[in-house]
């Protein structure tokens, strides 16, 4: 049985070789892209499931503590972009959330999904949330990002969305995507600007331009929009994530087919850069940790 993520086939997409590279090591250090897009991933689901901002403010605390734990050149940084997540959170909650919990009935969080999309090939995950907004009783499948751009033009192409939309398929038929996003402020700290002074100052701007919306929203910190798909484009995408998962099987196999992808990615994105043509394990043992072998021979089936 050969198991399969979007966020995989993404890095599939995106270069063999880094997919090929992160089946072997783990990141030891979180990045803090990466920290604040899972941190805000969770405080959403915590806000809609439990009606309270206050689980939300806790599970940011917890979080900011246990990156403390060890020390961090990039300490003082960090501690800024937690303050400013946390102010966009309750913002958020204040003037968005707070507002959907009176128009939509909340029927599902983190709702885990498989597709076998082909024999032997499945494809597994988790759906942000399934919303229905009472007065139309239209059922929306939810996807929250945290990220600092939203391109509109390329919707239509997102492969995430056609996921989700096959994965919901057999429980509600076919059900529209409300794409919510919450864009990181892009402002920077002043030379004499004080930490407090800074978040406050990014608080007071998203404030200025707040106007909620129940499916459609356009401002420079917060955008929701609703996307469908048709049968050609579920097709496509089927199509897609089956030919992706035969190549990861294929690499599995005989991995020196892989193909290195060479772009801009390479210099901001790709944490393996340094050991993407020789894959120095003196260079790797300190900043990755080497996945267990052992483990991965002793599951009945290959995950891929």
């Amino acid at each position: 049985m050969i198991r399969v993520s979007y966020t995989q086939l993404r890095d599939l997409a995106e270069c063999e070789r880094r997919w090929q590279l992160g089946r072997k090591y783990e990141i030891r250090t979180k990045s803090k892209a990466l920290a604040e897009g899972e941190l805000m991933h969770l405080c959403l689901g915590k806000m809609y499931g439990t009606r309270d901002f206050s689980h939300a403010g806790a599970v940011i605390d917890a979080y900011q503590n246990q990156m403390s734990e060890e020390p961090r050149e990039d300490a003082a940084e960090l501690a800024i972009k937690f303050e400013v997540l946390r102010g966009m959170a309750y913002t958020y909650w204040d003037s968005i959330a707070a507002f959907d919990l009176k128009l939509f009935s909340i029927e599902e969080i983190e709702t885990p999904f498989e597709i076998e999309v082909a024999p032997g090939i499945v494809l597994s995950g988790f759906v942000d949330g399934i919303w229905k907004h009472i007065p139309s009783g239209t059922r929306f499948i939810v996807e929250h990002k945290y990220k600092q751009d939203h391109h509109q033009e390329l919707m239509s192409l997102d492969l995430q969305v056609s996921i989700y939309t096959l994965a919901m398929l057999p429980k509600y038929g076919h059900l529209p995507t409300l794409y919510n996003v919450i864009r990181k402020p892009q402002l920077r700290i002043g030379k004499k600007e004080t930490p407090r002074e800074f978040v406050q100052r990014v608080r007071d701007s998203v404030a200025e331009e707040l106007v909620w919306s129940a499916t459609d929203m356009k401002t420079r910190y917060f955008v929701r929009h609703t996307y469908t798909r048709g049968q050609r484009e579920l097709a496509v995408a089927l199509s897609s994530v089956r030919e992706m998962a035969i190549r990861m099987m294929e690499l599995h196999y005989r991995p020196e087919r892989v193909i290195r992808n060479v772009g801009d990615h390479c210099l901001y994105f790709c944490p393996f850069r340094d050991i993407c043509i020789e894959d120095d394990p003196m260079i790797a043992q300190d900043r990755f940790i080497l996945k267990s072998m052992a483990t991965e021979r002793k599951k009945q089936s290959l995950t891929i």
